[in-house]
């Protein structure tokens, strides 16, 4: 039982410290990019950007302000 306690205290300290994780993924996705752009004159494309950061659940999302 104790298990479970702990597990549900680290639970939001885990998600927090992947989305910064993931914060910091895109940065470095999008100066990837940017040098590919200015190397190349193109741009990633998209299964390139996908094969380094594949697309999560709330990425798919829409998110509506329905005030």
């Amino acid at each position: 039982m104790n298990t479970k306690i702990s597990r549900l205290r680290l639970s939001p300290t885990f998600k927090k410290q992947q989305e910064e994780r993931d914060k910091e993924r895109l940065e470095e996705i999008r100066e990837l990019n940017r040098a590919t752009l200015k190397a190349t004159g193109e741009q990633m494309s998209e299964e390139e950007i996908n094969e380094l950061r594949p697309s999560r659940y709330l990425d798919r999302r829409e998110f509506k302000d329905d005030d």
